[in-house]
Formats: C-alpha cells, structure tokens, sequence
C-alpha cells in the first residue's frame, strides 16, 4: 500500500493483470478530481465576487449582502432536505442535470435582477434576486454532495476501497487550492474589468462596468456547469464495468430533526462541547468573506485586490493547517489541540478587531489571516472527533446533519442582525458580537473538556 492506504502504481498493475480493475476504470479518479475542480472553481469565484458586486451598487451599506445571505442560508434550511429526498427518487444523469441548470439559471438571473435593482431593497427585484441566489445556494449545495461525497463513495465501492482515504485528501487540498487562487483572480477582474475604480462611482457607466465583471464570472459559471456534467458522465462510464449504484442510493436519507438531537444527547461531554462549540463560529463576521468584505469595500473602500491578497492568505492559513494539524494530534492528542487550537483563533481574532478599533486596517486584516489557521486546525479536529464518537454511520449521519441545522441557524442570526445594523457607524457592533460569540465557544469546549475529565476520573 502507499501512503494513505492508495495503492500504489505496481499494485495497480497487478490488479489490471490479474483482471481485477480496467484501465478504463483507472481514469474514474481523475474525471471525479476534474468535475470536482470545476464545481469548486464556479462555486469559489461567484461567491467571492459577490459581496464585491452588491457594495460597489450600493456602497456605504452592508444590507444588501446581509440580506442576500439571509435568504440563501434560509433556502437552505427550508428547502435542502426536500431537494435531497428528490433526488432519492432520480437517477444519478438526471439530478445532475436539473440541478446543474437551476444553479446556473439562479445565478444568471440573480446577478441580472440585482444589477436592475442596484441594491435598492425597496426594489421587487432585488428580491427576485435574492430569491434565484437561494437557488443557487440550494443546488450548489446538492452539487457538492454528488460531485464529491457520493462520488468517492461510489468510487471506493466500485475500485477499491483502500482509496477512499486517499481520495477524499486530495478533494480537500483540490478544494483549498482553488479557494486559494480564486480571490486574487477575481479581485484583479473587480478591478481591471469590473469598473470598481473608486469613491465617487455611481454613474450608469460605472454600473454598466460593475455588470460586465458580474456577466463574465456567471458565463464562466455556466460553462463550468457543463465541464462539470461532461466530466461527471466520463466518471460513471469509467465505473460502468461495474454494477451501477441503484437510483434510490444517489443520496443517503435525510435524519430528522429528533434522530439528530437525539445522537448529539449521546455524545460524550467533551464531542458534545466540540460540536456546541463548532456551531458557535458560524454567528461572526470576522471571515474573509461575505458581509466583511462588502464592509471593507462599500464602506471603508479598501482596494479591490488588496481585499483578494487578503482572502487568497485567508485560504493559504487554512492549507498549511490541513498538513500542519496531523503532526500535532499525533503529538497532543486531538483533545489538546482542538483546545490549543480554537484558542489561537480566538487570540489572533481578538487582536485584530482590536487593532481596527484603533485604526490598523492592516493588522486587522492580518489577525484575521492567522486566526483562519486555528479555525481550520479546529474544523478538522471537530470532524475527526465527531466520527470517532459515533457509534454507527447513520448516528453519524444524523451528528452532521444536525450540526448543518445548528450552523445554517446561526448563520441566519448574524446576517439577519447583519441587515439590521447595515449602517457604517452600526458595524463595529457586530464585530463586537462576533469577538464575544468566540470568546463563549472557547469557555463551551473548555466545560466539555473539564466535565469529560470529571467523568474519566470517576471511571
């Protein structure tokens, strides 16, 4: 075996000598890497260039972003379940198509009502907008899982299995790697094509630019849609030598809402305190991403490609944490450094909105660069921890989907007080919000820690 248990190049000779794989099914892996990347690519750069888009149309407010991400964390929770429970029922061909050109048309559709409406809220188009965006939010979520999760799984069942670790290393790294270029493509895009060339721009010339940045990215949107199915359709033909997944096993079933509260109970203190604590990152704005970066571009007007150097060292921190992470759990422990962890990020994030409120734009932006390294570290150590705590596939099913649940709520409370204190002079409040929301999640894994200790003790 090489390493992570993929087989290694000699290995697969003889497993196609002795008539155990096709060369055929050998290029499985590499079209699912490729689907996969250009899903990642489409989904990475639309959502990047969005908040930008919405600030330059309505600069000084951050509303608009807060309430479009209001809307498609909400489509999210209202229509994810009913969306998967569909595809129960589809062939893989199928789904993939549908839900290819609902992406695609939410996203066309949304980025040409929101240049109608130029982010007025009393606009009905903006809320058309809003509507096609949570579309997309929906579908793209699909996507992810078909394009990746249900892929590797038919991929290790069809091949062999060993490479499931494998494979689902190399779908992260793929990942992190185009989120890692996207923010300085489509920063200098924002500002060599998109017009987004200053203070005072608010004439129908300067919008017309701010859409011709908007139209490029969602054709290129669409055209990653349909390198997407192509690669996808080579994919299963690669594993058509053997027995196709039945249509009902596109996507597992949902759990339902008691199943996961009712797995997350049996938890112990300390996997519980992780998953409490996990959920809790989502009510902050302190990202590189969303309502942040409308903020820093619509209200403070800071430079299109500084906000994407920004993002691109963002996503470079969480990369180097994806190799980092392992050495220290076979050091630590995943307890310890699931602790040492979200502190650092808690640290770095406290330092930098410490830092704004005293004018160092800069260090702000760079404390949160380094907080994005323990968020990720802990985003790996909470995943690990939760698998390791459940005690059959479908609790951990119902563990993450109940965590999906949590998150999208939290989600839905920051951006919707994000609407409400949309004003300039009204945002440091959430930054506040956000720094003691982290603080409590420390003090939350800090008690399932102690209380697990408590337990062990008396054992």
């Amino acid at each position: 075996m090489g390493r992570g248990g993929a087989l290694t190049r000699t290995q697969l000779r003889a497993q196609i000598q002795n008539g155990k794989l096709t060369r055929k099914q050998l290029w499985a892996p590499r079209w699912m890497l490729a689907a996969h990347a250009f899903q990642c690519v489409g989904d990475r750069s639309w959502g990047l260039f969005l908040p930008l888009y919405l600030a330059e149309l309505r600069p000084g407010s951050v509303a608009p972003v807060a309430v479009i991400e209001v809307v498609r964390y909400g489509f999210g929770m209202l229509f994810a379940t009913k969306v998967a429970e569909w595809c129960e029922t589809q062939g893989h061909s199928k789904v993939l198509r549908r839900l290819l050109i609902c992406e695609n048309l939410g996203v066309v559709l949304g980025a040409l009502l929101s240049r109608a409406a130029l982010g007025d809220l009393g606009n009905p188009a903006f809320w058309a907008a809003a509507v096609f965006f949570g579309v997309d939010a929906v579908c793209s979520s699909a996507l992810q899982t078909l394009v990746g999760k249900v892929a590797v799984r038919s991929l290790s069942s069809s091949i062999q299995a060993t490479r499931l670790a494998e494979t689902n290393a190399r779908l992260v790294r793929l990942d992190m790697a185009v989120a890692l270029s996207c923010p300085l493509v489509v920063g200098y895009l924002s500002k060599r094509h998109g017009g987004l060339r200053g203070l005072h721009c608010h004439d129908d010339d300067c919008h017309a630019h701010h859409f011709g940045a908007a139209a490029a990215l969602a054709v290129s949107h669409v055209i990653g849609g349909v390198a997407v199915f192509i690669c996808s359709g080579k994919f299963r033909s690669c594993l058509s030598d053997s027995p196709p997944p039945s249509p009902r096993s596109v996507i597992p079933k949902s759990p339902s809402k008691l199943e996961g509260l009712n797995a997350v109970k049996k938890l112990d203190p300390f996997a519980r305190g992780c998953l409490d604590c996990y959920c809790l990152l989502y009510f902050t704005v302190l990202s590189p991403h969303g309502v942040t970066v409308a903020w820093l571009r619509g209200v403070r007007r800071t430079d299109a490609a500084v906000i994407g150097l920004f993002q691109t060292l963002a996503q470079g921190a969480g990369l180097l944490a994806t190799f980092f992470t392992p050495f220290v759990v076979e050091r630590t422990g995943a307890r310890k450094a699931a602790r040492v962890s979200n502190a650092a990020q808690v640290l770095c994030a406290a330092l930098s909105v410490f830092a704004l409120y005293h004018g160092h734009e800069k260090v702000f932006l760079a404390g949160l660069c380094a907080s994005r390294f323990g968020l990720w570290a802990f985003d790996l150590l909470e995943r690990e921890i939760l698998q390791t705590a459940a005690r059959s596939d479908d609790q951990c099913m119902a563990l993450f989907a109940e965590q999906s649940r949590r998150t999208s709520a939290a989600s839905l409370l920051i951006f919707g007080a994000s609407a409400y204190l949309s004003d300039a002079e009204k945002f440091p409040y959430l930054l506040g919000a956000s720094l003691a929301t982290l603080v409590v999640s420390m003090l939350v894994l800090d008690r399932g820690a102690r209380r697990a200790d408590a337990l062990a003790k008396r054992d």
